[in-house]
Protein backbone atom coordinates (compact mmCIF):
# COMPACT_ATOMS: atom_id res chain seq x y z
CA UNK A 1 0.00 0.00 0.00
CA UNK A 2 1.16 3.73 -0.73
CA UNK A 3 0.56 4.50 2.57
CA UNK A 4 2.31 2.12 4.27
CA UNK A 5 5.43 2.40 1.88
CA UNK A 6 5.36 5.83 2.84
CA UNK A 7 5.22 6.00 6.27
CA UNK A 8 8.05 2.94 6.25
CA UNK A 9 10.30 5.25 3.76
CA UNK A 10 9.87 8.30 6.36
CA UNK A 11 10.63 5.88 9.59
CA UNK A 12 14.01 4.94 7.29
CA UNK A 13 15.01 8.52 6.54
CA UNK A 14 14.93 9.42 10.29
CA UNK A 15 16.64 6.45 11.33
CA UNK A 16 19.46 6.25 9.25
CA UNK A 17 19.97 10.10 9.62
CA UNK A 18 20.26 9.59 13.72
CA UNK A 19 22.71 6.79 12.51
CA UNK A 20 24.64 8.55 10.88
CA UNK A 21 25.36 10.73 14.04
CA UNK A 22 25.10 9.09 17.26
CA UNK A 23 24.03 5.82 17.00
CA UNK A 24 26.83 5.00 13.91
CA UNK A 25 29.88 5.09 17.16
CA UNK A 26 28.37 3.52 18.98
CA UNK A 27 27.51 0.21 16.51
CA UNK A 28 30.45 0.47 15.10
CA UNK A 29 32.69 -2.03 17.29
CA UNK A 30 30.12 -4.72 16.72
CA UNK A 31 29.10 -3.81 13.55
CA UNK A 32 32.75 -3.79 11.95
CA UNK A 33 32.83 -7.71 13.33
CA UNK A 34 30.03 -8.69 11.60
CA UNK A 35 31.47 -6.96 8.15
CA UNK A 36 34.89 -8.50 8.83
CA UNK A 37 33.20 -12.25 9.16
CA UNK A 38 30.88 -11.54 5.93
CA UNK A 39 33.68 -10.19 4.26
CA UNK A 40 35.95 -13.46 5.33
CA UNK A 41 33.30 -15.56 4.22
CA UNK A 42 32.80 -13.76 1.01
CA UNK A 43 36.74 -13.44 0.03
CA UNK A 44 38.52 -15.84 -2.34
CA UNK A 45 42.40 -16.68 -1.65
CA UNK A 46 43.38 -14.39 -4.09
CA UNK A 47 41.73 -11.27 -3.89
CA UNK A 48 42.60 -8.16 -3.14
CA UNK A 49 39.49 -6.14 -1.51
CA UNK A 50 39.57 -2.23 -1.20
CA UNK A 51 36.46 -1.02 0.93
CA UNK A 52 34.09 2.16 0.39
CA UNK A 53 34.17 5.69 2.07
CA UNK A 54 31.31 8.20 2.29
CA UNK A 55 33.34 11.21 1.29
CA UNK A 56 34.59 12.36 -1.75
CA UNK A 57 38.00 12.99 -1.00
CA UNK A 58 38.71 9.57 0.75
CA UNK A 59 37.21 7.93 -2.11
CA UNK A 60 39.36 10.11 -4.35
CA UNK A 61 42.40 9.32 -2.42
CA UNK A 62 41.80 5.28 -2.89
CA UNK A 63 40.61 5.50 -6.53
CA UNK A 64 44.27 7.44 -7.43
CA UNK A 65 46.13 4.19 -6.73
CA UNK A 66 44.10 1.70 -8.73
CA UNK A 67 46.25 1.96 -11.90
CA UNK A 68 49.20 0.78 -9.53
CA UNK A 69 46.95 -1.72 -7.95
CA UNK A 70 46.02 -3.05 -11.02
CA UNK A 71 49.19 -3.76 -11.90
CA UNK A 72 50.53 -5.51 -8.61
CA UNK A 73 47.34 -7.72 -9.10
CA UNK A 74 48.38 -8.55 -12.44
CA UNK A 75 52.07 -9.59 -11.53
CA UNK A 76 50.80 -11.38 -8.00
CA UNK A 77 48.12 -13.37 -9.96
CA UNK A 78 45.23 -11.49 -8.05
CA UNK A 79 41.98 -9.99 -8.33
CA UNK A 80 41.07 -6.32 -7.39
CA UNK A 81 37.70 -6.39 -5.77
CA UNK A 82 36.51 -2.79 -5.05
CA UNK A 83 33.24 -1.91 -2.77
CA UNK A 84 32.39 1.42 -3.81
CA UNK A 85 29.41 3.93 -3.29
CA UNK A 86 26.90 4.34 -5.92
CA UNK A 87 26.93 7.66 -5.88
CA UNK A 88 30.59 7.87 -7.08
CA UNK A 89 30.19 5.66 -10.24
CA UNK A 90 29.80 8.56 -12.70
CA UNK A 91 33.24 9.64 -11.04
CA UNK A 92 34.72 6.20 -11.28
CA UNK A 93 33.71 6.31 -14.96
CA UNK A 94 36.33 9.46 -15.00
CA UNK A 95 39.40 7.18 -14.80
CA UNK A 96 41.64 6.12 -17.76
CA UNK A 97 41.73 2.24 -16.42
CA UNK A 98 39.61 -0.52 -16.92
CA UNK A 99 37.80 -1.87 -13.89
CA UNK A 100 36.38 -5.27 -13.85
CA UNK A 101 35.65 -6.01 -10.35
CA UNK A 102 33.59 -3.18 -8.84
CA UNK A 103 30.90 -4.07 -6.40
CA UNK A 104 28.45 -0.91 -6.36
CA UNK A 105 26.57 -0.26 -3.05
CA UNK A 106 23.59 2.07 -2.55
CA UNK A 107 25.00 4.84 -0.84
CA UNK A 108 24.56 5.01 3.12
CA UNK A 109 22.23 2.11 2.36
CA UNK A 110 22.77 -1.00 5.31
CA UNK A 111 25.40 -2.80 3.19
CA UNK A 112 27.25 0.91 2.36
CA UNK A 113 26.64 1.48 6.16
CA UNK A 114 27.88 -1.81 7.75
CA UNK A 115 30.99 -1.91 5.41
CA UNK A 116 31.72 2.00 6.68
CA UNK A 117 31.74 0.70 10.45
CA UNK A 118 35.23 -1.56 9.11
CA UNK A 119 36.24 0.73 7.11
CA UNK A 120 35.52 5.03 8.13
CA UNK A 121 35.49 4.34 11.81
CA UNK A 122 38.43 5.49 14.21
CA UNK A 123 36.71 3.09 16.89
CA UNK A 124 37.63 -0.29 15.69
CA UNK A 125 41.32 -0.19 14.86
CA UNK A 126 41.99 -3.15 15.93
CA UNK A 127 39.44 -4.83 13.62
CA UNK A 128 40.65 -2.71 10.90
CA UNK A 129 44.36 -4.23 11.29
CA UNK A 130 42.96 -7.70 11.26
CA UNK A 131 40.84 -7.07 7.89
CA UNK A 132 44.65 -5.38 6.02
CA UNK A 133 46.49 -8.40 7.41
CA UNK A 134 44.19 -10.54 5.04
CA UNK A 135 44.25 -8.10 2.09
CA UNK A 136 41.10 -5.95 3.09
CA UNK A 137 41.51 -2.09 2.97
CA UNK A 138 40.15 0.37 4.76
CA UNK A 139 39.87 3.62 2.52
CA UNK A 140 40.45 5.35 5.39
CA UNK A 141 44.35 5.53 7.02
CA UNK A 142 43.40 7.35 10.17
CA UNK A 143 40.90 4.42 10.88
CA UNK A 144 44.34 1.92 11.11
CA UNK A 145 45.48 3.78 14.11
CA UNK A 146 49.31 2.77 15.18
CA UNK A 147 48.96 -0.05 12.45
CA UNK A 148 50.60 2.42 10.34
CA UNK A 149 54.28 4.17 11.36
CA UNK A 150 53.74 7.35 12.77
CA UNK A 151 56.75 8.43 10.63
CA UNK A 152 54.94 8.27 7.49
CA UNK A 153 53.03 11.32 6.77
CA UNK A 154 50.32 12.47 4.50
CA UNK A 155 47.26 10.35 3.18
CA UNK A 156 49.10 9.27 -0.06
CA UNK A 157 52.22 8.07 1.15
CA UNK A 158 50.01 5.71 4.20
CA UNK A 159 48.03 4.41 1.40
CA UNK A 160 50.96 3.18 -0.48
CA UNK A 161 52.20 1.84 2.75
CA UNK A 162 49.22 -0.22 3.47
CA UNK A 163 48.53 -1.13 -0.35
CA UNK A 164 52.39 -2.20 -0.73
CA UNK A 165 52.34 -0.15 -4.21
CA UNK A 166 54.52 2.69 -5.05
CA UNK A 167 52.51 6.09 -4.49
CA UNK A 168 53.41 7.70 -8.39
CA UNK A 169 51.85 7.52 -10.90
CA UNK A 170 48.63 8.76 -9.72
CA UNK A 171 45.86 8.16 -11.06
CA UNK A 172 43.66 11.29 -11.80
CA UNK A 173 40.08 11.37 -12.74
CA UNK A 174 39.02 13.61 -15.67
CA UNK A 175 35.65 15.13 -15.68
CA UNK A 176 33.79 16.02 -18.84
CA UNK A 177 33.67 20.04 -18.72
CA UNK A 178 30.09 21.17 -19.12
CA UNK A 179 28.51 24.48 -20.43
CA UNK A 180 28.67 26.58 -17.62
CA UNK A 181 24.91 28.22 -16.87
CA UNK A 182 25.21 29.32 -13.20
CA UNK A 183 27.09 32.32 -13.55
CA UNK A 184 25.53 34.90 -16.00
CA UNK A 185 28.12 35.98 -18.56
CA UNK A 186 30.56 33.47 -17.67
CA UNK A 187 32.92 33.08 -20.76
CA UNK A 188 33.25 37.14 -20.66
CA UNK A 189 33.99 37.30 -17.56
CA UNK A 190 35.86 34.39 -16.25
CA UNK A 191 39.27 35.87 -15.96
CA UNK A 192 38.06 38.14 -13.38
CA UNK A 193 35.79 35.57 -11.38
CA UNK A 194 37.09 34.06 -7.98
CA UNK A 195 35.37 31.26 -5.53
CA UNK A 196 35.16 30.79 -2.05
CA UNK A 197 34.28 27.86 -0.44
CA UNK A 198 34.11 28.04 3.23
CA UNK A 199 31.77 24.85 4.09
CA UNK A 200 33.23 21.33 4.78
CA UNK A 201 31.56 18.72 6.45
CA UNK A 202 34.82 18.16 8.72
CA UNK A 203 36.29 21.48 9.06
CA UNK A 204 34.69 24.64 10.51
CA UNK A 205 35.44 28.17 9.40
CA UNK A 206 36.10 31.63 10.70
CA UNK A 207 33.00 34.10 8.84
CA UNK A 208 35.44 37.31 9.46
CA UNK A 209 38.01 35.90 7.68
CA UNK A 210 36.28 34.78 4.71
CA UNK A 211 34.77 38.53 4.88
CA UNK A 212 38.11 40.16 4.58
CA UNK A 213 39.29 37.56 1.76
CA UNK A 214 36.17 38.82 -0.04
CA UNK A 215 36.66 42.10 0.54
CA UNK A 216 40.32 42.16 -0.37
CA UNK A 217 39.53 40.41 -3.82
CA UNK A 218 36.56 42.72 -4.82
CA UNK A 219 39.08 45.62 -4.17
CA UNK A 220 41.44 43.83 -6.52
CA UNK A 221 38.25 43.93 -9.19
CA UNK A 222 36.79 40.43 -8.81
CA UNK A 223 33.11 39.35 -8.72
CA UNK A 224 33.55 36.78 -5.96
CA UNK A 225 31.15 34.35 -5.25
CA UNK A 226 30.50 31.48 -2.67
CA UNK A 227 30.12 27.71 -3.41
CA UNK A 228 26.66 26.94 -1.44
CA UNK A 229 24.07 24.15 -1.55
CA UNK A 230 21.03 23.58 0.53
CA UNK A 231 20.97 26.52 3.44
CA UNK A 232 24.00 27.15 3.25
CA UNK A 233 24.50 31.19 2.95
CA UNK A 234 27.22 33.25 0.69
CA UNK A 235 29.72 35.60 2.54
CA UNK A 236 28.65 38.69 2.94
CA UNK A 237 29.40 40.62 -0.30
CA UNK A 238 29.31 37.69 -2.55
CA UNK A 239 27.03 36.21 -5.05
CA UNK A 240 25.68 32.50 -4.34
CA UNK A 241 27.01 29.97 -6.43
CA UNK A 242 24.50 27.03 -6.70
CA UNK A 243 25.47 24.06 -9.40
CA UNK A 244 26.71 20.69 -9.86
CA UNK A 245 30.02 19.86 -8.73
CA UNK A 246 30.89 18.67 -12.23
CA UNK A 247 29.94 22.86 -13.32
CA UNK A 248 31.80 23.68 -10.66
CA UNK A 249 34.88 21.22 -11.77
CA UNK A 250 34.28 23.24 -15.41
CA UNK A 251 34.74 26.89 -13.58
CA UNK A 252 37.72 25.51 -11.91
CA UNK A 253 39.14 24.89 -15.15
CA UNK A 254 39.19 28.97 -16.45
CA UNK A 255 39.55 30.93 -13.73
CA UNK A 256 42.37 32.49 -11.81
CA UNK A 257 41.70 31.53 -8.18
CA UNK A 258 39.59 29.59 -5.74
CA UNK A 259 39.73 30.27 -1.59
CA UNK A 260 38.91 27.40 0.34
CA UNK A 261 38.80 25.19 3.13
CA UNK A 262 40.00 22.12 3.06
CA UNK A 263 37.58 20.07 1.80
CA UNK A 264 37.33 16.76 -0.67
CA UNK A 265 35.70 18.83 -3.48
CA UNK A 266 39.28 20.24 -3.45
CA UNK A 267 40.35 16.66 -4.08
CA UNK A 268 37.80 16.54 -6.88
CA UNK A 269 39.40 19.86 -8.28
CA UNK A 270 43.15 18.92 -8.46
CA UNK A 271 43.14 17.65 -12.52
CA UNK A 272 41.62 21.50 -13.15
CA UNK A 273 45.10 22.71 -12.26
CA UNK A 274 43.21 25.78 -11.05
CA UNK A 275 45.16 28.34 -8.14
CA UNK A 276 44.03 27.49 -4.74
CA UNK A 277 44.32 29.32 -1.44
CA UNK A 278 43.80 26.48 1.02
CA UNK A 279 42.47 27.16 4.62
CA UNK A 280 43.22 24.73 7.34
CA UNK A 281 40.81 25.28 10.53
CA UNK A 282 39.70 23.53 13.33
CA UNK A 283 39.07 19.95 12.16
CA UNK A 284 36.19 17.52 13.58
CA UNK A 285 36.07 16.17 16.39
CA UNK A 286 35.56 12.52 14.96
CA UNK A 287 39.53 12.90 13.42
CA UNK A 288 40.76 12.90 16.90
CA UNK A 289 42.73 15.47 16.75
CA UNK A 290 41.92 19.60 16.31
CA UNK A 291 44.87 20.58 15.60
CA UNK A 292 45.22 22.04 11.90
CA UNK A 293 48.62 21.96 11.73
CA UNK A 294 48.62 18.07 11.93
CA UNK A 295 45.62 18.14 9.67
CA UNK A 296 47.43 20.45 7.33
CA UNK A 297 50.50 17.89 6.88
CA UNK A 298 48.47 14.79 6.76
CA UNK A 299 46.26 16.20 3.93
CA UNK A 300 48.31 18.04 2.09
CA UNK A 301 46.99 19.12 -1.15
CA UNK A 302 50.90 19.01 -1.88
CA UNK A 303 50.71 14.98 -2.74
CA UNK A 304 48.31 15.78 -5.93
CA UNK A 305 51.37 17.66 -7.56
CA UNK A 306 49.01 19.69 -9.42
CA UNK A 307 50.22 22.02 -12.00
CA UNK A 308 47.93 24.66 -10.32
CA UNK A 309 49.73 26.91 -7.49
CA UNK A 310 48.05 25.34 -4.20
CA UNK A 311 49.22 27.27 -0.60
CA UNK A 312 48.19 26.06 2.23
CA UNK A 313 47.72 28.07 5.39
CA UNK A 314 46.59 27.16 9.25
CA UNK A 315 45.50 28.82 11.83
CA UNK A 316 44.60 28.01 15.44
CA UNK A 317 42.66 30.28 17.29
CA UNK A 318 41.26 33.63 15.93
CA UNK A 319 43.95 35.79 16.74
CA UNK A 320 45.85 34.01 13.56
CA UNK A 321 43.51 36.16 11.02
CA UNK A 322 46.27 38.43 10.35
CA UNK A 323 48.71 35.99 9.56
CA UNK A 324 46.07 34.41 6.95
CA UNK A 325 45.65 37.91 5.76
CA UNK A 326 49.37 38.83 4.91
CA UNK A 327 49.51 35.13 3.21
CA UNK A 328 47.04 36.26 0.98
CA UNK A 329 48.69 39.30 0.49
CA UNK A 330 51.85 37.95 -0.42
CA UNK A 331 50.02 34.86 -2.40
CA UNK A 332 47.99 37.38 -5.04
CA UNK A 333 51.10 39.34 -5.81
CA UNK A 334 52.91 36.13 -6.49
CA UNK A 335 50.51 35.22 -8.85
CA UNK A 336 49.97 39.16 -10.32
CA UNK A 337 46.53 39.40 -9.29
CA UNK A 338 47.26 41.91 -6.33
CA UNK A 339 46.70 45.85 -6.06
Amino acid sequence: MPFVKAIYNAIIKKFYGKFNGKLFSYVSIPGSYVALAYLLLKKKKNQIIILPANAIGDCIYVFSFLGNLNLYAEKTNSQLIVYASDRYKQLLNTYDLSLKNVVFVKHLGFKHLLLLMLSASIRTQKQVAMAARKQIFAAVPRCYGDYIPKEIVGVRNQLSYLFQVPVTPISYHNPLKEIVSAIDDFDARKDKICIVNPYSCSMSFSQSLYEKICAKLKDCGFAVYTNVCGNQKEIYGTQALRCSIEEFYSIACVIPLIVSVRSGILDFLIPSNVNMFVIYETWGAHFNTSDPKYVADHYSLQEWHSQGNIHEAYMENEWDEDKILDEFDVYLKKLNLGI
